[in-house]
C-alpha cells in the first residue's frame, strides 16, 4: 500500500473491521434468537391495545372447535397483588393454558407448568418474582403465596435474562382469570408443519371471529426468524461479490502488466474458476432469498418490512418475554446490517479513490 497515508489506512482497516464485525454479529444473533421462542407459531395481538380488539374466551372455544388441526393458546393479561405473609408485591400475570408453555422457549430453573392441574390454584413465577417473595430461586416448588384470601401453590420457576430487567411476572391457569378480563393475544400452532398457517390465521379472524385482520399484528415466528438469516446472508453475498470484483480487478491488472508466465497461467485458470464458484453460490443464495420474499405483485407486499421485520410486532409493552427478546435481537440485527453496508460503501470509495491515484 505504498504511498497510502496512515489516516487512510486506519480508515480502511476500521471499515473492514466494521464489515467483519457486522457479519459475525448477524450470525451470532441468528443463533441466539432460537432460544427465546418456539418455531411454527403464529402470534396474533391487536396493533393498538384497546379492549374492543380483545377476544372473549368463547372465541378461543370457537377456533378450537373449527380447527382441530391447530393448538390455540390464549393470553389474558392482568395484575395481581401477591403476598407470602413476610413479603408482598404487585406483579404482572399471564392467565393461559398448558399449551402456552409449549410455544414459548421457557427455561425452568425448577418444577414445571400445571400439566393436568388447570383448575387448581397453581402458579409459575419468574426468578425475579421468586426472589422478591421467597429470597431464593430454588426449592420454591410447593411453597405457597396468597392473592387476597386465596392460597396459590408455586409449581415452577422460570429463568429469564437478568440483563433484560424483567418485571415480576407470574403465569396462572386461565380458569383463575377474573371474568372482566379479555384475551389480549392468541398463539396458534399447527399440529403438523404448515407454511400457510399465517394465512389460515387471517381467515380465522375474518371468517370465524368476524374481525378485521388489518387491526391485528399477525406474526409468523418462522418468517421473523428467517428474516434474521436473510439480513446476514444479503450482507455476506454483497461482501463476497465486492471482494470477488476487487480481487479480479487486481489480479487482471497484475496479469496484464508484469506477471510471470507461471503467474499468468495460475490466474488464467484459477480466477475464472473461483469467480464461477462464488458467483454460482451467490446467485443460488439470492434466488433462495427472492423465493422467500413476498409476492412483488401483491398490493400488500412490503419487501422492506419482510427483511427488516420493522413494524410487524406490537409495542414492546404488549409482548411476552420471548417476543420482547426477539424484537430486541431483530433491532440489533438491523443495526449490524446498516453498519456493515456503511462499511462496505466506505471501503468501495476508499479503494476506488486509491485506484485513481
Amino acid at each position: 500500500m505504498g504511498g497510502m497515508g496512515k489516516g487512510k489506512l486506519f480508515f480502511i482497516v476500521i471499515n473492514m473491521l466494521a464489515v467483519v464485525g457486522a457479519l459475525a454479529a448477524g450470525l451470532y444473533i441468528y443463533g441466539v434468537a432460537g432460544r427465546f421462542f418456539a418455531r411454527d407459531v403464529v402470534y396474533i395481538a391487536p396493533r393498538i391495545n384497546e379492549t374492543r380488539l380483545h377476544f372473549p374466551l368463547n372465541d378461543v372455544e370457537i377456533l378450537n372447535l373449527n380447527f382441530p388441526g391447530y393448538t390455540i393458546a390464549p393470553e389474558i393479561r392482568g395484575n395481581i397483588f401477591i403476598s407470602t405473609g413476610i413479603q408482598e408485591t404487585s406483579a404482572y400475570v399471564f392467565y393461559t393454558d398448558a399449551a402456552f408453555f409449549g410455544m414459548h422457549s421457557m427455561d425452568f430453573i425448577e418444577g414445571s407448568y400445571w400439566q393436568g392441574r388447570s383448575d387448581e390454584n397453581v402458579m409459575v413465577v419468574n426468578e425475579a418474582l421468586a426472589w422478591r417473595l421467597f429470597g431464593a430461586t430454588e426449592n420454591i416448588a410447593g411453597k405457597v403465596a396468597w392473592i387476597g384470601n386465596e392460597t396459590f401453590i408455586m409449581v415452577g420457576v422460570v429463568r429469564q435474562d437478568p440483563q433484560a430487567r424483567d418485571p415480576y411476572t407470574a403465569w396462572m391457569p386461565v380458569s383463575q382469570s377474573p371474568p372482566n378480563l379479555l384475551v389480549s393475544a392468541l398463539y396458534i400452532r399447527p399440529n403438523e408443519v404448515n407454511p400457510l398457517a399465517v394465512y389460515q390465521s387471517h381467515d380465522m379472524l375474518r371468517f370465524n371471529l368476524s374481525r378485521n385482520p388489518d387491526n391485528y399484528s399477525i406474526v409468523d415466528i418462522n418468517r421473523l426468524m428467517e428474516s434474521l438469516s436473510v439480513r446476514f446472508r444479503v450482507l455476506l453475498y454483497v461482501t463476497w461479490l465486492i471482494a470477488l470484483i476487487l480481487l479480479s480487478r487486481e489480479a487482471w491488472r497484475r496479469f496484464a502488466s508484469r506477471g510471470s508466465d507461471r503467474y499468468k497461467s495460475v490466474v488464467a485458470v484459477g480466477l475464472p474458476l473461483l469467480g464461477a464458484v462464488l458467483s454460482m453460490y451467490i446467485l443460488l443464495g439470492v434466488n433462495d432469498i427472492l423465493l422467500w420474499l413476498p409476492n412483488f405483485t401483491h398490493p400488500s407486499a412490503n419487501v422492506f418490512q419482510a427483511i427488516s421485520a420493522v413494524g410487524i410486532l406490537p409495542p414492546e409493552d404488549y409482548l411476552p418475554y420471548g417476543l420482547r427478546r426477539l424484537g430486541a435481537l431483530s433491532r440489533m440485527s438491523n443495526y449490524a446490517f446498516v453498519i456493515g453496508i456503511v462499511g462496505l460503501v466506505n471501503l468501495l470509495f476508499s479503494l476506488r479513490f486509491r485506484g485513481q491515484q
